[in-house]
């Protein structure tokens, strides 16, 4: 059954999911740690099998990073679902895989990819090309500028002025802030999912039951975009430091070095994504969901 929490301003959302997480360690390595270190373990072959297309171009990737990927799904539904649980139902885990039947996972996976795939439209038609059609009206340019972001090719290929990187943060975090607001507002089918065994919360129905905490979760995804783009960032220094961007070959120990730190950065915003749709699934208030 749902548990309203107390309070749900937008740091009691998203600094009190953090706080969550912090105050029951035990819970988390519990729920997380069998998941995440088979998933260090899959980055030594999925390294190898990169460095050796990368050095050595071929036609096609390298099969291993479709099954990172996959894991990595398995790993969302399971790990997710387990904290939802846990927060909610009082679920604690016993053993070193999270307790989640794997229909549930699935249906929480399934879940997650629908609400993504649709919440990126949403921000592609309702926020980027407004934006991109207002900046034609005042300066082509700008437009010409813009568009650009989709693919950068200055972020990867070459120097990159001042103005074109801070437009390049200023409009990835616009756009950023407006998909993960949307996500917390649509996304209550996530931990809806988890903790009735399956049966999640359509994304109309969500909507209309956080409309009361509107403004908090604004405050939260504001936090949240600034907390993404600080580890996005992490994630870039450590792709410059594998040379990855400057024609050189890699290295298998630089190779997995990125891929671990990438792996540190998923890990995080995924438990502490499932922390705040679990502490605003708890301040709905009571009959709305």
């Amino acid at each position: 059954m749902n548990q309203p929490h107390p309070s749900a301003s937008a740091t009691s959302l998203f600094f009190g999911a953090i706080a969550d997480l912090l105050r029951a360690p035990g819970t988390v390595a519990r729920i997380a740690a069998l998941p995440v270190a088979i998933f260090v373990l899959l980055q030594i072959p999925v390294s190898f099998q990169y460095v050796t297309w990368y050095n050595t171009p071929s036609e096609s990737a390298p099969p291993t990073e479709w099954v990172e990927f996959l894991f990595f799904l398995v790993m969302l539904g399971f790990v997710a679902s387990a904290w939802h649980r846990f927060k909610v139902n009082g679920v604690r885990p016993s053993g070193l895989w999270p307790e989640v039947r794997f229909g549930t996972a699935a249906r929480y996976v399934l879940a997650w990819v629908v609400i993504g795939i649709i919440v990126g439209l949403l921000v592609v038609l309702c926020v980027a090309l407004p934006v991109l059609g207002v900046a034609t009206l005042i300066d082509p340019v700008l437009s010409q500028s813009l568009g650009s972001l989709v693919f950068p090719e200055g972020i990867y290929g070459g120097e990159v002025s001042d103005y074109g990187m801070a437009l390049y943060v200023a409009v990835g975090a616009v756009l950023g802030l407006a998909y993960i607001w949307l996500l917390f507002r649509m996304g209550m089918g996530l931990p809806s999912a988890a903790v009735n065994d399956g049966e999640g919360l359509g994304m109309r129905a969500s909507w209309k039951a956080t409309r009361s905490l509107a403004w908090p979760i604004l405050g939260a995804a504001v936090f949240a975009t600034i907390g993404q783009g600080l580890l996005y960032g992490l994630s870039m220094g450590a792709l410059w430091l594998n040379g990855s961007f400057d024609g050189f070959d890699l290295t298998f120990a630089g190779e997995l070095a990125t891929r671990l730190v990438t792996l540190v950065v998923d890990v995080v915003n995924l438990l502490v994504g499932a922390a705040i749709l679990t502490r605003i699934y708890r301040a709905v208030p009571a009959g709305a969901l």
